[in-house]
């Protein structure tokens, strides 16, 4: 049997109660609330995957850092997150730009060519550059910001 789980990313006891009420006669379904920290950083993940990113790479995780604290600082300037996650991650600043800048080629190689299309395309020519860094960083935190890709997760 499928089990299916809802994740409610914002909702009161009383939104919840209404939706499990509804939800009671189909005990294959899970609910589950869930903080928007959460649910941002699975968007993150997912959104990366989507676009080919392979999470073995050290840019794929540095990506993840740079746009959660570009979103919860609201910082401009990508160099003071390189600092900051050059800190975190006790390596050079150079080796976090490399390491993002092979995670967004091979991106450009592997990834899902109609959501590189939709995010990157209005920007650039994706037939034929890539993204800089900090237009494939700021391109991504607008996505999430202005809620543009959503996440759902089914288990089956």
């Amino acid at each position: 049997m499928n089990k299916i789980r809802i994740l409610v990313v914002e909702g009161n006891e009383f939104q919840i109660r209404i939706l499990e009420n509804y939800l009671n006669e189909n005990k294959n379904i899970e609910i589950k609330q869930i903080t928007q920290e959460y649910y941002k950083k699975n968007i993150i993940k997912d959104l990366l995957h989507n676009l080919g990113v392979p999470s073995n790479l050290k840019g794929y995780w540095y990506i993840i850092k740079a746009i959660e604290l570009l979103i919860i600082k609201k910082e401009k300037n990508l160099s003071n997150i390189y600092k900051e996650i050059s800190i975190q991650y006790n390596t050079k600043i150079s080796n976090i730009e490399s390491s993002i800048r092979y995670a967004i080629e091979i991106s450009w190689n592997r990834g899902d060519i109609d959501l590189i299309d939709k995010i990157f395309g209005y920007s650039i020519d994706i037939s034929r550059v890539k993204p800089t860094n900090t237009e494939y960083i700021t391109s991504i935190v607008e996505i999430i910001i202005n809620n543009d890709y959503k996440v759902i997760l089914f288990d089956k």
